[in-house]
């Protein structure tokens, strides 16, 4: 498993999530994801720096995509001033 599918991954998931404004949809992406990353960073001993840094910008993409969804459904509640 290389970084360029990780990120292939995050990106079909990450536009899933803020098609569908399903919030849950991407956390547990970012569970996975942390998942892949602690695995490959403690267990294998840090032997595919790729997937390590690959996995990295997916969580950063992931949850940056949450917080974009999580103020647009903030926003929509606010009462309009």
């Amino acid at each position: 498993m290389d970084g360029g599918r990780l990120l292939v991954g995050v990106i079909i998931g990450g536009l899933t999530m803020l098609r569908s404004g399903n919030i849950v949809y991407g956390l547990v992406l970012i569970w996975a994801y942390i998942g892949i990353l602690v695995r490959h960073a403690a267990d294998l001993g840090r032997q595919y720096p790729a997937v390590i840094i690959g996995v990295s910008l997916s969580i950063a993409l992931l949850m940056t995509a949450t917080v974009i969804l999580l103020r647009e459904k903030w926003s929509n509640r606010l009462p309009a001033e």
